[in-house]
């Protein structure tokens, strides 16, 4: 054979090759590889973030030509470095130079499918053990596409994943000073959606292949646990719950408590909820604190929260919304801090809503702390005695600076430099909780013959139909005059009747006691003919009564904190000394919620109002 003819038709056939190569690439311009690299948008303690990338997704690219589009391609982690390769012998090429009309999509493989249905739902399932990091992670489906997450830099295409299931963090403490040396030895997620149906070709949950199941949750640091679940709407499996199991005193038992979000919410995939309960070893209070943020996110927002965004809500109360003086944050600057709403907290410590416009007893401090007293009263009342001192000058001044007219007015008239609000919690009766009392028929200093009788005639009030009007109930039943404001309720109503002059769109609600008996109210140094616990019950009725005959919400955050009648009743057995003891795990000085520097009960209180609020407002 001539070598030199053979070479020149070598010659001649490798240009040939070439140049068809050359035409295909040119054909769009110029055809470059694809680049292709992933992190993960939000930060998870167990499963997949930036520091811990899944090792291997499928990808789908659409560039609108056959030669150009790539289907369900196994893209893998290049070392710990953040790009992935192809397999070998494919290759990724772009389309041209413009890629804006390329779409994209990715999603790791989940757990127990080898491969991925482009066309069909598939049923995801996560894990019922979840006890460890790597059963959390196996769990954590991750997903971008064009648009959400996918975006396209040069020649490179990055992928910041989404987490697609949702997940519930819960955070636990014990009361203080609970003995037996209290351990929490595993919590169960307990009727949760552990499989449901996800389309690859759509990237999106669909509502079917629903399968409900129990998960074992795990450990995270020193007082939480967490877990993975498929998105659902939890109305539709029944009430989920978890399932505590503690040990005190070497002895193990499970307590349980509901997981709850609003009738009108459900689990969103991407979501982080938090669940934060306190266990005083008998049962678990604060369930109903439900919060959701991103996974990679600080601030904390309430499911179906929508009432709070730019809400201005004004506080009045007595120490216990207060404070008084303790370095835990009161529980009205919890809930503002958790809404995001604007709360201005005018509690004041020591107030009273009475008003003894009748007596004068120097020494009482009653007389200048007043919220139903308007200045005009203040100084017709104390302005004679101004001979006396400069001391009736200075509490002439305070007692002003606590009435309504000062506390109340501004703030819904439009005033300048106030801020206008449009919601009042009035979160009074602890302080007036003998004057109640006296409304039955007693002396005129509040101190009361029978307290049986005073809780009687309060039941009478609360069911009688014809004293839903407040004016029926001041002609007939203040025992000092017509709405004389010596009566708490009547001196409430005055207060109420005023708002709603000043500002008929206020929305006004009535804060019930956080207890319905107080350790110093006990009746262990009463006459045997009394009661003095039944202060406290009668607080909480007389506040019931003035929303019935006002038409107002109340929040009863007794009946939520445990700390009422039923626990001295049932689980103390009437024990005095048992009961203080509960109570003083709560308030260590019998009385304030804030002298406890964990400030648990502050917490609960805040997490009762957040959600009686959300109901109030249908949210």
């Amino acid at each position: 054979m001539n070598t030199k003819k053979f070479i020149q038709i070598l010659a001649v056939s490798a240009t040939a090759l070439i140049t068809a190569c050359e035409e295909r690439l040119t054909s769009n311009d110029y055809a470059t590889p694809i680049t292709v690299t992933s992190q993960v948008s939000e930060k998870t303690r167990a499963g997949y973030d930036n520091s811990n990338l899944p090792s291997a997704f499928v990808m789908d690219i659409n560039q609108g030509s056959e030669n150009y589009n790539y289907s369900l391609v196994t893209m893998s982690r290049v070392g710990s470095t953040t790009s992935y390769n192809a397999p070998a012998g494919t290759l990724l090429l772009w389309k041209g130079t413009d890629h804006s009309g390329a779409n994209i999509k990715a999603m790791t493989i989940p757990d127990g499918l080898s491969t991925i249905d482009p066309t069909n739902p598939m049923a995801i399932s996560v894990r019922t053990d979840q006890t460890t990091p790597d059963a959390v992670k196996a769990s954590d489906l991750l997903g971008a596409k064009t648009g959400d997450g996918i975006t396209i830099n040069e020649h490179a295409i990055n992928i910041e994943f989404h987490h697609l299931m949702s997940k519930l963090y819960v955070e636990y403490e014990f009361v203080k000073d609970l003995k037996g040396d209290p351990k929490v030895k595993s919590i169960k997620l307990v009727n949760t959606c552990v499989q449901g149906g996800y389309s690859y070709n759509e990237m999106k949950h669909v509502d079917n292949m629903h399968r409900y199941g129990d998960i074992m949750m795990c450990k995270e640091g020193d007082n939480a646990y967490e877990a993975i679940f498929f998105p659902y709407n939890p109305n539709v499996s029944g009430d989920a719950k978890l399932e505590v199991c503690i040990t005190v005193d070497g002895a193990e038992k499970t307590l349980a408590c509901p997981v709850i979000l609003k009738d009108d919410v459900a689990f969103e995939g991407g979501k982080k909820y938090v669940m934060k309960i306190l266990i005083n070893g008998h049962t678990i209070d604060g369930s109903f604190i439900t919060l959701i943020k991103e996974w990679n996110g600080d601030d904390e927002s309430i499911v179906g929260s929508g009432f709070f965004a730019g809400k201005k809500i004004l506080w009045i109360g007595t120490s216990i919304p207060d404070g008084y003086d303790y370095k835990t944050t009161s529980y009205p600057e919890l809930i503002a801090k958790a809404t995001g709403c604007k709360i201005i907290n005018n509690a004041v410590a020591a107030s009273y809503v009475c008003f003894f416009n009748n007596l004068f007893n120097p020494t009482d401090m009653v007389w200048y702390q007043s919220l139903s007293a308007s200045n005009d009263e203040i100084t017709a009342k104390f302005g004679p005695w101004e001979s006396l001192g400069d001391w009736i000058k200075d509490g002439m001044e305070v007692a002003k600076n606590n009435s309504y007219e000062t506390l109340i007015t501004p703030h819904i008239d439009g005033s300048e430099g106030y801020e206008q609000c449009d919601v009042i919690v009035i979160d009074h009766g602890v302080n007036d909780r003998a004057y109640i009392t006296s409304e039955a028929g007693a002396t005129l200093n509040g101190v009361p013959q029978r307290l049986p009788d005073a809780l009687e005639w309060l039941d009478g009030l609360n069911k009688r139909e014809d004293h839903i009007i407040h004016e029926n109930y001041k002609a007939t039943y203040a025992g000092w005059g017509n709405g004389d404001k010596i009566s708490y309720i009547a001196a409430m109503n005055h207060i109420i009747d005023h708002i709603k002059a000043t500002n008929p769109n206020v929305q006004i609600i009535i804060g019930n006691c956080i207890a319905t008996i107080w350790p110093d109210d006990l009746p262990t140094y009463s006459p045997d003919h009394n009661d003095y616990r039944l202060y406290g019950i009668c607080t909480v009725k007389a506040n019931q009564a003035i929303a019935r005959m006002n038409n107002l919400p109340i929040v009863d955050a007794y009946k939520y904190t445990g700390l009422d009648d039923n626990l001295y009743d049932n689980l103390c057995g009437g024990d005095d000394v048992l009961y203080t003891d509960i109570f003083k795990r709560y308030c260590p000085d019998k009385l304030h919620p804030g002298s406890d520097e964990m400030g648990t009960l502050n917490k609960l209180i805040a997490g009762i109002y957040i959600e009686k609020l959300l109901e109030i407002f249908g949210k």
